[in-house]
């Protein structure tokens, strides 16, 4: 963890070796906003509508989150729901 954000190696950067790469706050912010806002949000939706790289390593730290839960692996879907 740094200022830039959290940086995190992946199976696929390993076989590249690329390294790990950064998640930058911003992106695990829009994916949280977003969350919230909609109630729902997968994977895929990260990267085609929103660019968020790394998307399933936003979606495990997502997933940690009080009212956050895993509604589906394949693909990856989470469902947020507010706790009063």
């Amino acid at each position: 963890m740094t200022p830039s954000g959290l940086w995190v190696e992946t199976k696929r950067t390993a076989e590249r070796g690329t390294g790990a790469q950064v998640v930058s706050p911003r992106m695990l912010n829009l994916a949280w906003d977003v969350l919230r806002a909609r109630g729902r949000l997968t994977n895929r939706e990260m990267l085609d509508e929103l660019r968020i790289h790394r998307s399933s390593f936003v979606c495990a730290v997502l997933a940690k989150l009080p009212g956050v839960r895993v509604t589906s692996t394949r693909p990856i879907e989470l469902a947020y729901s507010a706790r009063i």
